[in-house]
């Protein structure tokens, strides 16, 4: 996938994804933990999980 970009004060900055996840399924044994997520994370995005 290409760098996305966006312009601020006229310079143009160039994001690149550093995770990719697409379509991820988890199971631990019988049980279905995560069905089908998918998301991408750019160079500086911070996310937590709670």
């Amino acid at each position: 996938m290409p760098p996305s970009g966006f312009i601020q004060g006229g310079i143009e900055i160039l994001m690149s994804n550093v995770i990719t996840v697409d379509n991820l399924t988890k199971y631990y044994g019988d049980l279905l933990a995560v069905d089908h997520i998918s998301f991408t994370v750019e160079q500086g995005e911070r996310y937590s999980a709670s």
